[in-house]
């Protein structure tokens, strides 16, 4: 009997425990919700420095965000009644990343000075604390959760539109980053506009699914400003991209009455599919007349990147390498001369595919796009059998819709740009799989998940470690190479070299560091130096100037014919720029190779101007001048002078 009393007593006592331990949690869940505002903030965050690249303050600020977040989830990964699940879009996520490292190391690049690589760890780290924040511990906190994570999202988004606003009547509140009128915190309208688009039907989810009438304004409000600024941008794929996800969320939400409308009759469903498909082709051809030089180009890098994936069709070239490696290929491309003529004013320094899938194709290769098309597939079944299958709230079902087509919508906008490689766009897409497959998660095995989670919090610790570690020593250095850079632009070299030695230790690696740094040498005089320099720059960072530069350190050292090979490279590279012809020119007139001379000279004068300034003017009527000296010497019959 006093054995039984004892067990009673016992079981009794642990249920009480693991309630108290429940309420705990919930309580905590304020605390949990605010964890994910720092990174949500990253837009938000902008210091440029000259040498900086775009947005990669904001990747330093947002992977010390990340880990901010992930040091506040552990405490609840330690807790014995911590739940999450461990659905099939997890392990897609964790196997895209494991073939990115593969790509990398395959390609033979150094993990830890990768990027994008490091970008793309932290944004898979933030998309599984994310999640797993939002789904543990039931259905009522993933809503609280998920409520209070769009709502804070949106604002963000909202402040931006507003920033917008502003620039568009010439009211700076924040320094201009760009060289165009409207783009908020970003530095170009395209990405600026992908990053508000997709947050029109998240808009309308929190405006359908708030009782309170002030909520529900607040949110109309935020929408109507993000739908008024996004004309001005003047960016095409973020409108259909914003129209395709309203479209997605009111189907969505109207599904039971379109089936019962259209399954029982097949004749309308297919007058319906044939009407969306001319619809879409009307508005991609509306959209396409708008800027043709825009869509032209787009199509010159997809012709280009065609040949990279070509070349490396398995696991591609390596995650994050697309910058480093395009221009060679391009060079290679315009080597034809129809092609020269096709395409050559529309061609430019190209870093990005502006269009995700292809590059992702080019970067990963087949297994690598394969995974990605896969995730994106699984994400939305799961998502429509909840719907369809699940027992959701009105509350979190319009959660659900609203993330599904502020997905679509980025989807959309990644057809035709880059979001998914820069930090503030990224960040985005990840937060809104975080949220859908949160609330499409069906089950929570509680107590194999206790083990599993507490693994994945160490492996993500680890990983946010190794990119973390060396980026305050980074900051550091980059403070200095701004310096260094402005004492080279002022002409002071010698203290400019003094304070570039001084980084180049820590900043060993950086492409573009190396190219400033081997361009002073040269002009400093230094070019054997200068080479060495460049020809590292190469490895991870390609531009045409570094190409000019080695030719011109060749060319003082007498080394003529590596500087004509460096010359035409960089010719190649953009067939409209006038100047490798001109300096090609110029070298191949003191060698006394007038033939070649002539046909240099020739190209610079009959090149059409693509961008037109006095330098350009004065290079063609410098040009025109020894076209006259040759054709002078060739008719006094002088084969060479002096």
């Amino acid at each position: 009997m006093i054995g039984l009393e004892a067990v009673s007593y016992t079981a009794g006592e642990r249920r009480a425990q693991n309630t108290r331990r429940e309420r705990s949690l919930s309580d905590a869940t304020p605390v949990r919700k605010f964890l994910l505002l720092p990174p949500l903030f990253t837009p938000l965050v902008f210091y440029s420095l000259s040498v900086y690249e775009p947005y990669e303050f904001q990747l330093f600020y947002f992977v010390f965000a990340v880990l901010l977040a992930l040091l506040g989830y552990l405490p609840y990964v330690w807790r014995r009644n911590y739940a999450s699940s461990f659905s099939p879009v997890d392990i897609l996520v964790l196997l895209f990343l494991l073939v990115s490292v593969i790509s990398v190391l395959a390609n033979g690049n150094d993990l830890l000075n990768q990027q994008g690589l490091k970008l793309l760890s932290a944004l898979i780290v933030f998309y599984f604390v994310t999640k797993s924040l939002i789904s543990a511990n039931g259905s009522g906190a993933s809503e609280s959760v998920s409520r209070f994570v769009l709502w804070s999202a949106l604002c963000v988004a909202f402040i931006e539109a507003g920033i917008g606003i502003l620039q568009n009547y010439s009211i700076e509140l924040v320094r201009h980053l760009g060289y165009f009128k409207v783009i908020g915190t970003f530095y170009n309208p395209n990405q600026y506009a992908a990053f508000i688009s997709p947050f029109v039907p998240i808009g309308l989810a929190l405006y359908l699914s708030e009782k309170k009438l002030f909520l529900k304004r607040s949110a109309l409000f935020m929408v109507s400003t993000i739908v008024f600024i996004l004309p001005v941008t003047l960016t095409r794929s973020s409108w259909l991209g914003a129209i395709v996800g309203t479209g997605l969320f009111a189907l969505l939400r109207q599904r039971k009455r379109l089936i019962d409308y259209f399954v029982l009759r097949k004749l309308r469903l297919l007058l319906a599919y044939v009407s969306l498909v001319v619809l879409l082709v009307v508005m991609v051809f509306v959209l396409y007349r708008l800027k043709p030089s825009s869509a032209e180009a787009r199509l010159l890098i997809w012709r280009v990147t065609k040949e990279m994936i070509t070349d490396k069709p398995a696991l591609g070239i390596g995650y994050g390498n697309y910058g480093a490696r395009y221009m060679d290929y391009q060079a290679r491309f315009f080597e034809k001369p129809e092609n020269v003529r096709s395409y050559s004013m529309v061609a430019g320094n190209v870093k990005y595919a502006d269009n995700d899938f292809v590059q992702i194709f080019a970067e990963l290769g087949i297994v690598g796009s394969m995974i990605f098309l896969v995730l994106l597939g699984v994400v939305y079944i799961m998502s429509y059998r909840r719907l369809r299958f699940g027992e959701l709230s009105e509350r979190a079902e319009h959660y659900l819709i609203g993330a599904m087509g502020s997905m679509g919508a980025f989807v959309v906008v990644s057809f035709f740009g880059f979001p998914l490689h820069i930090t503030p766009t990224a960040l985005i897409f990840f937060l809104m799989l975080a949220v859908i497959t949160a609330l499409a998660a069906t089950e929570v095995r509680r107590p194999q998940a206790v083990f599993l989670n507490r693994t994945m919090a160490i492996v993500f610790v680890t990983i946010m470690i190794l990119v973390v570690y060396d980026i305050p020593q980074k900051i550091c250095a980059y403070r200095i190479w701004d310096e260094a850079f402005g004492l080279s632009a002022r002409g002071d070299y010698k203290h400019a070299l003094e304070k570039y030695k001084s980084v180049h230790d820590r900043l060993n690696g950086n492409g573009k560091f190396h190219f400033m740094l081997g361009a002073t040498y040269a002009t400093f005089g230094m070019y054997r130096e200068a080479i060495e320099e460049l020809e590292r720059s190469k490895r991870n960072y390609n531009d045409p100037k570094i190409y000019l530069a080695l030719g011109v350190a060749h060319e003082k050292l007498g080394n003529y014919s590596e500087a004509e090979k460096n010359y035409l490279k960089a010719s190649r590279m953009m067939p409209h720029w006038m100047y490798p012809h001109y300096l090609m020119a110029k070298i191949c007139y003191r060698q006394c190779d007038f033939a070649k001379a002539r046909t240099e000279a020739e190209r610079v004068v009959e090149m059409p101007i693509k961008v037109e300034s006095e330098a350009i003017y004065e290079m063609k009527d410098e040009m025109r001048d020894m076209l006259w000296k040759i054709r002078q010497r060739e008719e006094a019959g002088l084969e060479r002078f002096h």
